[in-house]
């Protein structure tokens, strides 16, 4: 069958909507066998969600429904050979709804994992490196080391703008004059909505973290909760307490330090200086002693390099530090020989 050059928008439409027939189903198929079409299959899905905001496809819902249908489902029982016809008929039958099964699963998961590298712009920082960004809204977000950010490939929707990070970024959030949102998203049920405003937002393994500068913050987590920040206001989560906590801090110097390659530590858990390393420069830090955990560092200091960070604690806590490679270990002097 000659597989069709170009397809009406409309009928793409209805196939969203969860309208098209049969026929238009096969003919999309068909359509989306040619990888040139694909760019243009999610460019217009992109223009179908942004004029039907309240679709929210619940895909992980989906691929368990099959999955339980696919566990269900058992063939026709076979019976005995006495016309061939009989016999084949519904074993033909079966092998072409598995086989359109297939294809629409295979359609399903292809549109959840790979949408996103053709819907979105995706911006990403390496070892100890940052990077500033003005997105076509005016907003600029200058991203931390190893950290992620995706922005629409072809604009905003109508209702809101929407970027999604992984790692930490600082956002300068320009205000539009028709009151847009701008939300940042994560990977999971945690986002972050402002108007106009400045914060610095942390998303990565152990945590989150935002840290709101001026304006005002809706912390979004948990399905529906939501939680509302002010200047000088921060919240963290983490996935073993479940719940944000609300502090105050004393200043954002601590918080986005990391702008200018420097380092703010505040009576900070060794523990937890090792994961900021870890982070930032894409290193494996080892504590050789459980002791370790207990020690605490305070400092503010510059270091470009992992060996500038570990000269510094080395100095600062008076402990062994060595480096082998793409590693740092942390000995405890009083257990290092022993």
């Amino acid at each position: 069958m000659k597989m069709n050059s170009s397809i009406p928008k409309s009928v793409l439409f209805d196939f969203f909507e969860g309208r098209a027939t049969t026929m238009q189903r096969k003919m999309i198929e068909e359509w989306l066998g040619n990888p040139q079409n694909e760019v243009l299959f999610f460019q217009w899905l992109n223009e179908w969600e942004s004029q039907h905001p309240q679709y929210m496809p619940n895909t992980e819902r989906a691929l368990q429904d099959f999955k339980i249908l696919l566990d269900d489902a058992t063939p026709p029982a076979i019976r005995p050979l006495s016309l061939e016809v009989e016999y084949n008929e519904p074993k033909v039958l079966w092998k072409k709804w598995i086989l359109a099964a297939s294809i629409l699963l295979l359609l399903g998961i292809s549109v959840v994992f790979f949408q996103r590298d053709i819907r979105y712009e995706h911006f990403q920082t390496g070892n100890a490196k940052t990077q500033t960004l003005r997105l076509s809204d005016g907003t600029v977000v200058t991203l931390n080391a190893n950290s992620s950010l995706f922005v629409p490939r072809w604009g905003f929707a109508k209702t809101h703008r929407q970027v999604v990070l992984e790692g930490e970024a600082e956002f300068v959030v320009s205000h539009t004059s028709d009151n847009k949102r701008f939300i940042v998203q994560t990977n999971d049920d945690f986002n972050v909505e402002v108007l106009g405003t400045e914060f610095v937002m942390f998303s990565r393994k152990r945590g989150k973290k935002v840290v709101l500068n001026k304006g005002s913050v809706k912390v979004h987590y948990e399905a529906g909760k939501q939680l509302a920040m002010k200047p000088g206001d921060i919240v963290t989560y983490t996935t073993q307490n479940n719940h944000p906590e609300l502090l105050k801090t004393q200043g954002t110097q601590p918080h986005n330090a990391w702008k200018n390659h420097q380092f703010y530590f505040d009576n900070t858990p060794l523990w937890e200086v090792a994961q900021v390393i870890e982070e930032h420069f894409g290193v494996e830090v080892v504590l050789t002693d459980s002791s370790l955990n207990q020690r605490r560092l305070s400092g503010y200091f510059k270091a470009d390099t992992p060996k500038d960070v570990a000269e510094t604690i080395s100095l600062l806590l008076t402990i062994s530090i060595e480096q082998n490679g793409q590693k740092i270990i942390i000995h405890n002097p009083s257990t290092k020989n022993l």
